[in-house]
């Protein structure tokens, strides 16, 4: 493709409330239906799994202060911590980045 000529406009950007203006009712519906059961799927399986991740890695603490003997075997646990972390840092980035709106 050649570079475009200065008498084209490359500057007009669709604003974000007329994404979907040119479908029918139907197709903004099944949209707005996709999005809620997104929604309700991330708040069933994200959010959980915060709480596990930060209550696993607050009992970890706990227990590696109080008691030493779950120092000399802790490597399972922060195994355990380390398969959380993935998961539950890919969901607060997807948060993030939906709260921030640049999704």
């Amino acid at each position: 493709m050649e570079n475009p000529t200065p008498d084209q406009s490359l500057d007009y950007v669709e604003p974000a409330g007329t994404l979907y203006k040119g479908f029918d009712d139907s197709r903004n519906r099944q949209l707005e239906s996709t999005a809620r059961a997104t929604n309700w799927l991330i708040a069933a399986i994200g959010i959980p799994l915060i709480f596990v991740w930060l209550g696993l890695g607050g009992w970890i603490i706990y227990q590696a202060t109080s008691d030493s003997g779950v120092l000399d075997n802790i490597e399972g646990l922060l195994t355990a911590l380390a398969v959380l972390t993935i998961p539950a840092s890919k969901f607060v980035d997807g948060a993030l980045r939906k709260w921030l709106g640049s999704d």
